[in-house]
């Protein structure tokens, strides 16, 4: 399919103007988003969890200490 040579012209300087604009920039806060993400990943484990004061999710407790044992697998 061509398309015709105004339209990607026209698509040439919007990509353009989208890369060197301002607007596209934003303040990116590195430490934020780490301790976000070791926060969810926290909320994702499963098994026995520790006991001290590095556990963030305090409601958080054991979980799938069980998984296979009506299967008789110990995973």
């Amino acid at each position: 399919m061509d398309f015709p040579k105004g339209l990607s012209l026209f698509h040439g300087f919007f990509m353009t103007f989208l890369l060197c604009s301002n607007a596209v920039h934003a303040n990116q806060n590195y430490k934020d988003a780490l301790a976000k993400s070791i926060l969810y990943f926290q909320g994702q484990r499963s098994g026995r969890l520790p006991l001290s004061q590095s556990q963030n999710l305090r409601w958080r407790s054991a979980s799938g200490l069980a998984d296979g044992s009506q299967a008789r697998v110990c995973i």
